[in-house]
C-alpha cells in the first residue's frame, strides 16, 4: 500500500506457500492483479475492501472474511479517501488440510502413514459472515501483534487455531448442504 502507514509481513522473510504468513496493512491505495497464492483468509479491520475472484466482486467488511483456496486467483484495487486496514493470513500449502486430517483421523492412522495426503476442505472458498468472531478474533489478534513488528511466540498456535476454526466451518457448511439435499430428495426435488 502506498501510504504513510506501514505494511507488515510476518515473518519478514517469509515465502507465500512455504511458510504461514500474516500480511497486515493500512493505507489508501493498493493494487493486486491476478495473484495466485496459497489457501488464505482475507479480513478487514477498518473500512471495507473489494476483492475480485472468478470475475465476481466480493466486498469484505469488518463483520466478514473471505477464504480463497490454494491457487485461486484474485485481484484487488484499494483506492480510498480514508485508510483501510486489512489482515490476511496465508497458510503454508497443505497446513490446514494436514491439521484437519490429524484432528479427524485415529492416532493409529497417523502412526502407520505419517506422510499420507490430506484432502482439501470443501465449500470454504467464499465470503463468510462471522458474527461470533470465531475467525476474526484470531486475525485481529495477529494484526495487533504484527503491527508491533513482532512474531509472537504463539504465532504458529494462532495458525493452528485458525485451521481448527476453518475445519469447523467446513463441517458446518457440509451439514447445511446435506440438510438441503436431503430435504430436496424427500420432497421429490422441489421446494
Amino acid at each position: 500500500m502506498r501510504s504513510k502507514h506501514p505494511q507488515y509481513l510476518v515473518p519478514g522473510q517469509a515465502q507465500f506457500g512455504t511458510d504461514n504468513v500474516v500480511l497486515h496493512a493500512k493505507g489508501t491505495r493498493h493494487l493486486v492483479n491476478d495473484f495466485s497464492g496459497p489457501l488464505s483468509t482475507k479480513s478487514v479491520i477498518s473500512g471495507e475492501v473489494g476483492w475480485v475472484v472468478d470475475g465476481r466482486d466480493i466486498v469484505v467488511d469488518t463483520q466478514s472474511f473471505l477464504v480463497l483456496g490454494d491457487g485461486q486467483k484474485y485481484s484487488m484495487n484499494v483506492d480510498a479517501q480514508r485508510p483501510v486496514e486489512t489482515c490476511c493470513a496465508f497458510f503454508r500449502r497443505g497446513f490446514v488440510e494436514q491439521v484437519t486430517q490429524d484432528m479427524t483421523s485415529p492416532l493409529q492412522a497417523s502412526i502407520d502413514e505419517p506422510q499420507r495426503q490430506a484432502a482439501p476442505l470443501e465449500f470454504l472458498s467464499r465470503l463468510h459472515t462471522d458474527l461470533r468472531a470465531r475467525i476474526l478474533h484470531s486475525l485481529r489478534s495477529l494484526a495487533a501483534r504484527c503491527s508491533k513488528q513482532l512474531q509472537p511466540s504463539s504465532f504458529e498456535e494462532e495458525f493452528l487455531v485458525l485451521s481448527t476454526e476453518l475445519m469447523k466451518l467446513s463441517r458446518e457448511i457440509t451439514v447445511q448442504i446435506s440438510r438441503v439435499t436431503n430435504g430436496l430428495n424427500e420432497y421429490g426435488r422441489t421446494a
